[in-house]
C-alpha cells in the first residue's frame, strides 16, 4: 500500500454555519464533487464517542477513453467531529482504495477559511490515478462550493 497526504485551503465569503450545513447533506456532493452523480442508502447515526455520523453510498462516474463509462460505488462515513469546526469523511472504494477528507473551518472577518486535508491510501499501481483524481476533485470542490455559498451574497 502506498499513501499520500495533501492539503488545499480557500476562503469563502459565507459563515461557517452555512457551509457546514451544506456539507452535512450527502446530496450536496452531487455536482460538488464532479465525479459524484448519485447518493443512496443515507443513514444517520453516532460513533463510539457519541459524535454524529452520516453514512451513505456515493456513485462516482468515470469515463475512460471518452466513451467507456464506469460507475464506482463507494461507501462514505462522515463524522462530525467538532460541530461547525471540523468534519471527516472516510471513503472506502473498490480495489482497496481508502481516502480521508478532513474539512477544518476557521472563522475569518468576512467569512470562512476552509482547510481541506486529503489522505489517500491505495495499492502502488493505483496510487498515481487515485491522487490525481482526488486532487482534481479537491480543487473543483473548492471552486464549486465557493460559488454555491457566495451566490446571492
Amino acid at each position: 500500500m502506498a499513501a499520500q497526504t495533501f492539503q488545499h485551503q480557500y476562503f469563502i465569503n459565507a459563515p461557517i454555519a452555512q457551509i457546514y450545513a451544506h456539507l452535512k447533506q450527502p446530496e450536496s456532493y452531487i455536482g460538488l464533487s464532479p465525479l459524484i452523480v448519485a447518493v443512496s442508502d443515507v443513514q444517520q447515526g453516532h460513533d463510539e464517542q457519541g459524535r454524529e455520523t452520516c453514512s451513505y453510498v456515493s456513485i462516482e462516474r468515470f469515463c475512460f477513453l471518452g466513451f467507456i463509462r464506469y460507475d464506482n460505488h463507494i461507501r462514505v462515513v462522515t463524522t462530525f467531529t467538532q460541530p461547525e469546526r471540523q468534519m471527516i469523511s472516510n471513503v472506502d472504494s473498490p480495489f482497496n482504495v481508502q481516502v480521508e477528507f478532513t474539512f477544518d473551518f476557521q472563522p475569518q472577518a468576512n467569512g470562512t477559511l476552509v482547510v481541506e486535508t486529503v489522505k489517500a491510501a491505495a495499492p502502488a499501481l493505483l496510487m498515481n490515478f487515485v491522487v490525481s483524481q482526488a486532487k482534481a476533485v479537491q480543487l473543483a470542490r473548492a471552486r464549486i462550493l465557493k460559488a454555491r455559498m457566495e451566490a446571492g451574497s
